[in-house]
């Protein structure tokens, strides 16, 4: 299904993208043509494919997350129906699963790189800085 989802995005995308008039003789400095580089060469208005982009972006982004929080929903109401004594401790049934997707991602190298890089950055930028005249 993802496959399938993956090609009728590409499909789209690229007839869109090919289907758009070029003006005069343009070179891509490029190894492959990408969708913005070819966007850019246009000769239109490119709104219509700039605004498909978003769109498809938006669900292929929005589908899994809402499929995810509704499938927590549903284990959350289950285990919320379950008589005090068959109930564990939430912090265990659901606040850690919860997670465990954030735990994972930090332990990755570069997450953990990125992440110091974002804090260093946001520290310089709340430190006073003395202007001079």
């Amino acid at each position: 299904m993802v496959w399938g989802i993956s090609l009728a995005n590409s499909v789209t995308l690229c007839t869109l993208t090919l289907n758009l008039p070029t003006c005069g003789n343009n070179l891509l400095d490029h190894f492959l043509c990408e969708l913005p580089a070819m966007v850019k060469i246009a000769c239109i208005d490119t709104t219509t494919v700039e605004m498909s982009v978003f769109a498809l972006g938006i669900v292929i982004v929005l589908t899994p997350l809402i499929l995810i929080l509704v499938s927590y929903g549903y284990i959350a109401k289950a285990v919320l129906r379950m008589k005090p004594r068959q109930v564990p401790h939430p912090l265990y049934t659901i606040i850690t699963p919860s997670l465990n997707p954030l735990i994972y991602t930090l332990r990755n190298k570069h997450m953990k790189d990125a992440l110091k890089k974002l804090v260093r950055v946001d520290h310089k930028s709340t430190k006073k800085r003395n202007w001079k005249s």
